[in-house]
Order: structure tokens, then sequence, then C-alpha cells
């Protein structure tokens, strides 16, 4: 798609030609709205190619172009793409004296979410970082803008199990917002929620029944206008009860959880299943083995009207119910919860995949407890062929369910 010109580099020429780019731009983004990527594609690389021949690089539509691209590649899942133009994007912003400015941090901002969703996190970090150095100097250190960079480190340090980094971003981050936006803010909230985690991941208790009780204190005090969060908070403290052992106050918060969701998403949703899901385990620590297997049953029910019978969640469902007759020593029940959630996950991973390896894994102590040493040995076979890094799997692996605000 190209308009008809000639270049020449007279005055005249430079205004048709720069208009010419606009309309390009326009026209990439009517495109995009309708999502012909194709065409949109077409059109932002024709408005870079006017404003590079007649104006340079270091021209705003020659950098808008760049932008345009960038975020219509990731949009599409494009990542490879989107850092290649996000990537130019922040360097000609930098050759025009622009890194203090919006519109380089929004650069950045594009290419750390490329380099996220890359898996280079190491990179990622190191835009973060850059991003955090610039709000500091130009908006101060107290910031709700900086904090939430701060929060993004703390991420992206966790996946990088750097976990001492990202629980200092996480607490500066809580510190900022709590003198900022103070208390009642959804984000002081998402950083308590955060911290909790966390330190329940990493098996501090102290500190994420802490963070936690602050949590739904702030809940609390406006249940009816917080119910999605005040639930989330009593289930996260339900789970985190369960770790301690505490199942008496384990139980209280998970059924008050259960209660807030039927009441405002109805029994058909997947958040009334997963709190369905964090009773059923912890009966099954219990030891009531009946009302573990109610709950996973409807479970079950929920995720097969919700996802059908070839989702990972219904598998894990399988998976979870299997483990509860595997208690009872009802073997037969559980070889047939073992045996479709395989299927399931051969079917949507392949053979080559953890998932696949740690329900082999399953189905193996399921024949080891029954004596049937040939489908051990079957199962030991296909678990090695798996490749599988951690194929020893507990029982709560696959149904804690700590939900995110």
């Amino acid at each position: 798609m190209k308009l008809n010109s000639t270049v020449t580099n007279d005055k005249s020429n430079v205004i048709t030609q720069t208009v010419k780019g606009d309309c390009y731009l326009k026209l990439g983004m009517h495109y995009s709205n309708i999502n012909n990527y194709f065409k949109a594609t077409e059109c932002f690389i024709e408005a870079k190619n006017v404003f590079k021949n007649t104006m340079g690089r270091e021209h705003p539509g020659y950098v808008q172009s760049l932008h345009n691209l960038g975020v219509l590649y990731y949009s599409i899942g494009d990542y490879a793409n989107a850092e290649k133009y996000h990537l130019e994007e922040k360097i000609v912003l930098e050759k025009m004296s622009c890194k203090e400015n919006v519109s380089y941090i929004e650069a950045l901002t594009n290419l750390k979410n490329a380099y996220y969703a890359l898996g280079n996190y190491e990179k990622a970090i190191r835009c973060s970082i850059e991003i955090g150095n610039i709000q500091k100097k130009v908006l101060g250190k107290d910031n709700a803008d900086y904090a939430q960079t701060l929060h993004n480190l703390g991420m992206l340090y966790g996946k990088i199990n750097d976990h001492e980094k990202s629980k200092k971003c996480y607490l500066k981050a809580l510190f900022i917002r709590e003198k900022v936006l103070g208390k009642d803010h959804p984000d002081y909230a998402i950083s308590l929620n955060i911290l909790g985690g966390l330190f329940f991941s990493l098996e501090d208790f102290e500190n994420a029944e802490h963070y936690l009780l602050a949590l739904k204190t702030i809940y609390e005090k406006n249940p009816e206008d917080n119910h999605y969060g005040y639930a989330v908070a009593l289930s996260n403290l339900g789970l985190l009860y369960i770790k301690m052992g505490d199942y008496v106050k384990a139980e209280r918060c998970l059924l008050e959880a259960k209660n807030i969701k039927r009441k405002n998403y109805g029994k058909k949703y997947p958040e009334y299943a997963d709190s369905l899901n964090n009773l059923g385990l912890l009966y099954h620590k219990m030891g009531n083995l009946k009302k573990s297997i109610a709950c996973y049953l409807d479970v079950k029910s929920i995720n097969e009207k919700i996802y059908g019978k070839n989702h990972s969640n219904y598998a894990a469902a399988l998976v979870n119910l299997g483990a509860v007759y595997y208690s009872m020593g009802k073997y037969s029940k559980t070889e047939n919860c073992y045996f479709e959630a395989k299927a399931i996950r051969e079917k949507a991973f392949g053979k080559q995949q953890s998932n696949y390896a740690i329900q082999l894994n399953k189905l193996g102590q399921l024949y080891h407890s029954m004596g049937d040493d040939a489908k051990v040995q079957h199962n030991i076979i296909w678990r090695r062929k798996s490749y599988a890094r951690n194929y020893a799997a507990t029982i709560t692996q696959n149904n804690c369910c700590y939900a995110l605000i």
C-alpha cells in the first residue's frame, strides 16, 4: 500500500511527506482498531520509511511509527518483533536527549514487557531499574508511579528467585503507598497481599499472617463494597492456617470466603470453585475425607461446565479427587481419576512435560500400594522418558489457590 510521490529536499515536499507519513499512521491505527493487523503493519512500516527518508530517524513521526509497530506486534504475541521496535525506539529517543521524557519511560516500559514475555527477566529488570531511577530524579521517591515500578521489580526478582531483593522492593512499595496513597487505597491492599504471598512461599508464616491480617482488617471496614478483596484475604489466610496446622482458623476463614463468593458470584463460577478447592484441601488434611470428596466432586462438576473435560483445570480436579480416594484406600476409583487426568495432560501438554511426569509418578505410587510391580515398572520407564526435572509430587501442589487482588 503506497501513495505515489517523488522525494525531493525542498520545503514543500517535506511538508507533503510529513502529511503522507501522518496519513499512514492514522490509517494504520484504523486497521489496528478493526483487527486488520496485516494492513496495520503495512501502514506503520510505510510511515516509518517516509519519515526516515524525508526527515531522518530523529523525528517524532519516525519514533511514533516504531512505537506503533512495537505495540502492534506485542498485541498479536510477536514479542521478538515487539522487542526489536521498542529497542530501536529507546535508542532513537536517547539520541534525541529525551531520557527524562514520558515517551522514553513508555518506550522502556514496553521494552520491559517484551523482555518479560520472552522470559528475559534480567533485561526486564535492567529496564525497570532505569525507569525507577528516572522517576526518582524527576518525580521524587514519594510517588505512586515509583512505587508501582518497585512493585514490578519485586515481581521480576521473584521470577529469578532473588527473594531478598524481591522482598525489599515490595516493602519499599508498601511504605510509599501508605505514605502517598493511604491505607484505604487499593494499591496498598495489593502490596499487603503480595507480601503475604511472598512470605507464605518462603514459609515465613509469622510475617505472612501479619500482612494478610492487615489486609483483612482493611476490607472488614466495608466488606459489602469490597467483597472480592475481603474474600481473597480470607482465602489466603485460610491457606496460611492450613500450612501452620491451625485447621480451626483455616476452616472459619475458608467457609466465610466460600459464602461470600456464593452470594456474589453464584455456584457456577471459577471463584466459587476455588473456594471449594481450598476447603477440599483442608478437609483432606483434617482427615475428614467425606467432606473433602464432596468438595472436589463439586469442583469437578463446575470445571466441567466452565472449561469442558479436556481442560487442565478439569484434570486438576480429577487429580485432587483421586488423591482423596487414595487416602481412603479406594484404589480403583483413584486409578480411574488418575488415568483420565493423565490422558488430558498428555493431550494438552505432551509426554515430555512436567505435568505429565507428575501424573505418571502418582500412578506409580498407586500401583506400588496395590502391589502391581509390573505397572510400577512401566510408569517408571515412561516417567524417565518425559524429561521432567521434578516429578516428586505432593497433594497440595495442584490445589492451593493463593489468590491475587
